[in-house]
């Protein structure tokens, strides 16, 4: 993909949710419990380069410049959190943290309204994450931006089926191992058939055993 930036999503093969909106993706995506140690919020240096190329991203896509994407040793906890607000937001439509966020709205003759956050790092990104969510509620798209229903996964994936169905970021790979997985727990659940029983004890053959 000559032109787009390296973001974590792309590189998982995930197809990246329109707009803005994959700005919750993309920080959902960082911490996937099948690729813990490719999470580029383990050390400032990472999350900085990581948070750069997710602001050119949305940049690149809303036509809006980059918001300052410095991160200093205390910010990196901040981030993390925003990750597990967000998780969580996609996963039950709930949040247990705050979420106060400040975007600033101007008129631009000739180009209509532009928004942007109203500082850098880690602030910018919640902004920018609240803004685009909306922004996807009033275009009712922002139900398609999914969390992989195998556990063990956890991928968040924007669902670009007709009716909205989906709910495996790859039924392949997820959805097939989690229905393998529960048709063995049924077997193993369910009474043996009578032609599973064991057959009666006899003393030879065709003769009961005696008591």
């Amino acid at each position: 993909m000559t032109g787009e930036p390296d973001t974590t999503t792309r590189r998982y093969g995930l197809a990246l949710a329109p707009g803005g909106l994959f700005l919750a993706q993309e920080l959902a995506n960082t911490g996937l419990p099948l690729a813990p140690d490719a999470d580029p919020l383990q050390d400032v240096e990472a999350a900085a380069a990581w948070l750069r190329t997710a602001f050119a991203e949305w940049s690149q896509r809303t036509g809006q410049p980059a918001p300052e994407a410095s991160l200093a040793a205390r910010d990196l906890p901040k981030v993390r959190v925003l990750r597990v607000l967000v998780r969580e937001w996609l996963t039950t439509g709930a949040a247990s943290g705050p979420s106060t966020s400040t975007v600033h709205l101007s008129l631009d003759p000739g180009r209509g309204v532009s928004y942007g956050p109203g500082s850098g790092g880690v602030a910018a990104l919640q902004s920018l994450i609240a803004v685009e969510a909306l922004l996807a509620q009033r275009s009712d798209t922002l139900g398609r931006l999914k969390v992989c229903a195998n556990r063990g996964c956890g991928a968040v994936f924007y669902d670009e089926s007709r009716n909205g169905s989906r709910r495996w970021h790859d039924v392949k790979v997820c959805g097939n191992a989690v229905n393998l997985r529960a048709s063995r727990a049924r077997r193993a659940a369910r009474p043996p058939a009578p032609d599973d029983a064991p057959p009666p004890l006899t003393d030879g053959p065709g003769r009961p055993t005696r008591s």
